[in-house]
């Protein structure tokens, strides 16, 4: 492999896992939809669509965010196949299987300013699909 095939090769590779620990705060095209619509209004018909947030924090800036945080719990069963050396030089395989517990959530970030009017949407997704059952569209009329 060529010098130049190496270090591209190498900066595909660095540029890769450096996105990919950002990848929570990616917008999908749905977010930026659904963005677009709520900026501009006010605080409390994202309050009137999604009930109380569930805290108020400050990001760096010293801006005010609402947050609406939906976690979900999930528990499977996980199967393999465990070989062994059988009787007669034949291979025994025993199934085996172990229970994983893990979860998901999915954070609404409303920013606004001291008129209570929203001046920035994201999500935030602890993996991809986080998000995929709610829904944060502005309700049209």
């Amino acid at each position: 492999m060529s010098a130049k095939s190496l270090l591209l090769t190498g900066t595909l590779s660095l540029g890769l896992t450096l996105l990919s620990g950002c990848s929570h705060y990616f917008q999908g095209i749905p977010d930026l939809m659904d963005a677009k619509d709520w900026e501009g209004r006010p605080l409390q018909e994202a309050v009137d669509q999604f009930g109380e947030p569930s805290d108020v924090v400050r990001d760096e800036q010293n801006n005010s965010v609402a947050r609406w945080i939906y976690t979900t719990q999930y528990t499977r069963t996980q199967g393999y196949n465990e070989l062994s050396a059988g009787p007669g030089g034949s291979t025994m395989v025993t199934p085996r299987s172990y229970e994983e517990s893990y979860g998901k959530e999915c954070r609404l970030e409303l920013t606004f300013n001291a008129q209570n009017v929203i001046t920035d949407f994201k999500t935030w997704k602890s993996v991809g699909d986080a998000c995929n059952s709610y829904s944060f569209s502005y309700p049209k009329k």
